[in-house]
């Protein structure tokens, strides 16, 4: 990534609407019905029938599931209904905020409802494709503006919806939400008011499910630069995961070679942020 890369001006407007998500190739395409669809996946199944006979393996089997889950998207109603916000109260969609993060949060919400056991939302990064100012939390940049005026209100309306949603809805307790980075910023600020990457120190956020709600758990040192007390790996935060989801963070699973690994790589849950 780069670490200076050439920004826009600041934005005076908090939030810059970018639309909402969609399924690239989800619906059929002109001229294609359901039974010719139908017929292209029999005669795919009949020259795989060949193949298998000369082709086995975890890979093959991985791209056979692969292959079905393209065909469920091309079938499935409810998946595309999840992704089609004009079924959805505007009132609401106003409430997420009516930008691309926002819409997406909105549709995990959709999906879950749909059945969907795990969803991910990215705030993504669009200095290669669209011209806009900051859509992204890579502040080398003018970091103290960038979030007080346009990333922090906008992430604290799009996240307390989606908790408030959850919660009237019923689901809260057995969604579990998690918000983390790949990486933090650095304590000192830069010569252009930015902070640069850092990966020695950051937080990330747990809510939902067996979370206990307003627990901080850990500290770092005075200028935000190393873990001070409780410092939790990436593997306790992936153990914490498996706990909130009822799953044996000490549960094995056999690797490619057979050999029995934990789940969570030896990490252990926080037990201090999850309800007794």
């Amino acid at each position: 990534m780069m670490e200076n890369p050439p920004y826009p001006p600041l934005p005076g407007t908090p939030h810059v609407p970018l639309g909402a998500p969609t399924l690239p190739y989800s619906s059929l395409q002109e001229g294609v019905t359901v039974d010719r669809l139908n017929s292209r996946k029999s005669l795919l199944t009949q020259i795989d029938e060949q193949r298998a006979s000369l082709e086995t393996g975890a890979a093959i089997q991985s791209f056979d599931r692969n292959q079905q889950q393209a065909f469920n998207i091309l079938t499935s109603s409810k998946l595309r209904e999840a992704f089609d916000l004009s079924l959805e109260d505007p009132k609401m969609v106003e409430r997420y905020g009516d930008t691309l993060f926002g819409n997406s949060c909105l549709i995990a919400r959709r999906l879950l409802e749909q059945g969907s056991r795990f969803v991910n939302v990215t705030w993504d990064l669009y200095w290669d494709r669209i011209k806009i100012d900051y859509d992204a939390w890579d502040t080398h940049r003018s970091n103290f503006d960038i979030l007080k005026k346009n990333k922090l209100p906008g992430f604290d309306k799009i996240f307390t919806a989606l908790l408030e949603d959850l919660t009237v809805r019923g689901m809260i307790d057995e969604t579990l939400i998690l918000v983390i980075s790949e990486m933090g910023r650095t304590p000192r600020v830069n010569g252009n008011a930015g902070r640069d990457h850092w990966t020695f120190n950051y937080g990330c956020m747990f809510a939902g499910a067996g979370i206990r709600g307003g627990t901080v758990y850990g500290e770092s040192d005075s200028q935000a630069a190393y873990p001070k007390n409780n410092p939790v790996s990436n593997a306790d935060v992936v153990a914490t995961v498996y706990q909130a989801l009822g799953i044996s963070p000490e549960y094995r699973v056999p690797d490619r070679t057979n050999r029995p690994i934990e789940v969570s790589h030896g990490g252990h849950p926080i037990l201090e942020i999850m309800e007794s």
